[in-house]
């Protein structure tokens, strides 16, 4: 099993690396460094590969919202560990139903090992007059090469477990 829960692990790394470049070359204080937090304006339209090819048809998301991205600092100042909590909210589509989603969990990477640790509420997807067609909630830690080393809670997305999607959105 590997990384692509909802299809955005490349773009969310991509933001993570950028905040992580600008922290370093941000001026510091001379004596402690305290970490810098960064606000970032988040938009993504995307076909959701992994649910498409299990429903047989395009899915759609466009997401928007906020990360809060926070990087934190050893003794000598050099960035050990990256902090996102997205506040993200979106539609998820297909043959012209469209559903709510939200995104609120929390992603910490290691920067010292390459791992990455996903904790809350990574997304949920809702029926139109409430309840809950599919939702991604509890704890994922990926080592270096992306490969679960620790699972807690519901992942379905993760094990392509895509069937209360696809029938919501037929």
């Amino acid at each position: 099993m590997s990384r692509p829960v909802l299809g955005r692990p490349i773009r969310q790394l991509i933001v993570i690396s950028m905040a992580a470049a600008l922290a370093v070359l941000a001026p510091t204080a001379a004596l402690a460094t305290p970490p810098d937090t960064f606000r970032i304006p988040h938009e993504d339209t995307f076909i959701d590969e992994g649910a498409s090819a299990a429903c047989g048809f395009d899915i759609l998301f466009e997401v928007s919202g906020i990360q809060t991205i926070q990087i934190l600092y050893d003794a000598a100042g050099n960035p050990i560990r990256a902090q996102v909590h997205g506040n993200i909210e979106g539609t998820v589509s297909a043959n012209g139903i469209t559903l709510r989603e939200i995104e609120r969990g929390q992603t910490f990477y290691d920067l010292t090992d390459d791992s990455q640790t996903l904790v809350g509420l990574i997304f949920r997807v809702f029926l139109p007059h409430g309840g809950t067609v599919i939702a991604d909630v509890g704890r994922l830690v990926f080592d270096a090469e992306g490969n679960v080393i620790f699972e807690a809670g519901p992942h379905p997305a993760l094990h392509g477990d895509f069937a209360a999607l696809c029938a919501a959105l037929s």
